[in-house]
């Protein structure tokens, strides 16, 4: 069974309404459990964006013979095909919020987290790409920095959004991994996946969160098709 954040990451929409009262209007009392700065209560702020990942662990690309829509775009596109990565990074970057939190980018997309990650630090997460003229998938991490954007609603960041946030990571000197750390990741994950659907997708990554985040068994088991009420990662 398929399970995203996307219903977690809805209920942020209060706040970003809020925020977006014209001026002149009734100050009004935050959102239920978040501060004035759109921060959950008892919670560390969102560290500063752009950010860096830490490390890029593995990636394995994946080609699917039924697509599936891409829920992590305002644009909704199908996928047919991306790279799995796993990564390293800021856990306060990755902690799932009910508010907006940095939205993971490589090159041109959003990527879909596929686990919450914050206890281990280590997220896996699927990156759609398009393919080349011979079927292989075009997404070449030697040349596309992959990079934590401003806190945002993923459903809600669309092609020009990115391109923003591409253009303010570049002047921060936000870089694609180097040649011998993408090719070790690379190494790791294998060759390309040729799957039916993204059912057959979920149970490859969830065998990898597995593998990187222990400590999320039933989110393993849900992608796996191993409980019949799947677990979506939870707002710490």
């Amino acid at each position: 069974m398929r399970t995203t954040l996307t219903s977690i990451l809805a209920i942020a929409a209060v706040g970003t309404l809020l925020a977006a009262a014209p001026q002149g209007a009734p100050a009004q009392a935050p959102a239920p459990g978040t501060d004035r700065a759109g921060n959950v209560v008892g919670v560390a702020p969102v560290p500063p964006t752009p950010a860096s990942i830490g490390e890029l662990v593995l990636v394995r690309p994946f080609t699917l013979t039924t697509g599936y829509v891409h829920e992590w775009r305002k644009e909704r596109p199908t996928v047919d095909a991306g790279v799995i990565v796993v990564i390293r990074a800021n856990p306060e970057l990755i902690r799932a919020r009910q508010v907006a939190q940095p939205v993971l980018v490589v090159g041109s997309q959003t990527a879909e987290h596929m686990n919450d990650g914050y206890a281990s630090g280590t997220l896996v997460a699927i990156v759609p790409a398009t393919r080349k003229a011979d079927g292989s998938v075009d997404l070449d991490l030697e040349a596309q920095p992959i990079w934590f954007a401003a806190p945002e609603l993923p459903e809600a960041v669309d092609a020009a959004w990115i391109a923003t946030q591409r253009t303010i990571a570049d002047r921060s000197s936000i870089a694609p991994a180097a040649k011998g750390v993408v090719q070790a990741a690379a190494t790791r994950g294998g060759t390309t996946l040729t799957l039916a659907d993204r059912d057959a997708l979920d149970k490859v990554v969830g065998a990898l969160v597995r593998t990187y985040a222990p400590d999320e068994t039933e989110r393993a088991d849900a992608l796996e098709g191993k409980n019949v009420e799947a677990v979506a990662p939870k707002a710490k």
